[in-house]
């Protein structure tokens, strides 16, 4: 939420007012697991930024006051496995 019009904000302004394509080359996942935890999901998520629309499917929605990410993660193997290895660790954690 901004507290200030977006055009005082011009890179978002730009991100917002963008074709897809140019939302794709700058919309980055940067990865964070707490000290907590798994390793095997540390190594499996990684810790460099990835710029998910190269990796992944996105749609966006955007009316007057309002911008929508969809991220398919389905539309990646890899992605699909790491999200299955990270809720498998999630759900094991709940249950401890």
């Amino acid at each position: 939420m901004l507290d200030s019009p977006l055009e005082k904000v011009p890179l978002l302004e730009s991100f917002v007012r963008g074709d897809d394509v140019f939302r794709n080359s700058r919309f980055k996942l940067i990865p964070y697991i707490s000290k907590v935890g798994s390793w095997i999901v540390k190594q499996s998520v990684g810790k460099k930024a990835c710029l998910v629309g190269q990796a992944l499917e996105i749609n966006y929605f955007h009316g007057s006051n309002y911008l929508e990410l969809d991220v398919d993660i389905r539309s990646s193997t890899v992605a699909r496995g790491v999200v299955s290895l990270v809720l498998g660790y999630l759900l094991k954690v709940g249950t401890d």
